[in-house]
């Protein structure tokens, strides 16, 4: 994670540290913004789980975040506030397509796109955005082994 979070830490401006904390986000389909109860994940966290227990926004909360009951009402409002701030998997998948178009040739783009196709098979996220990631990948990059190993946008 060094590197990618070196990327992040000497990002030039907002939207290549967007970009970089999203290409963190695909490659760490196992971490969460919060602790799970029970048993947990047992996959790896850089690995995908075959039972889809992968980014944090297919899994519901359970309860809400401000309502954890050994906060005060000040604590409860910053952690609705700061959940407000995480990313959707439709989000991520906006600044992944976004980046691709604006910075082609960013050597990281194909990994990106290709993870971003692999999130909607093993996670959660429209259909029509998949595709979109899927057709951008084969269209300037088809003979990158990212598009290789993306052969179908689900």
């Amino acid at each position: 994670m060094k590197e990618d979070l070196d990327s992040y830490l000497s990002a030039e401006n907002d939207e290549a540290r967007k970009f970089a904390a999203v290409f963190l986000i695909l490659k760490l389909p196992g971490a969460r913004p919060y602790i799970s109860a029970g048993l947990g994940r047992l996959t790896p966290l850089n690995r995908v789980d075959g039972y889809r227990d992968n980014w944090w926004t297919c899994q519901p909360f359970v309860g809400t975040p401000g309502s954890v009951a050994f906060l005060d009402e000040s604590q409860k409002a910053a952690v609705l506030a700061e959940w407000g701030k995480i990313p959707s998997v439709d989000e991520i998948f906006h600044q992944v397509i976004t980046w691709a178009k604006r910075k082609p040739d960013d050597p990281r783009v194909p990994e990106a796109l290709h993870r971003a196709v692999k999130s909607a098979r093993y996670g959660c996220t429209s259909n029509d955005l998949s595709k979109q990631a899927f057709q951008l990948l084969h269209r300037r990059y088809p003979d990158s082994s990212w598009a290789k190993k993306t052969p179908y946008w689900y």
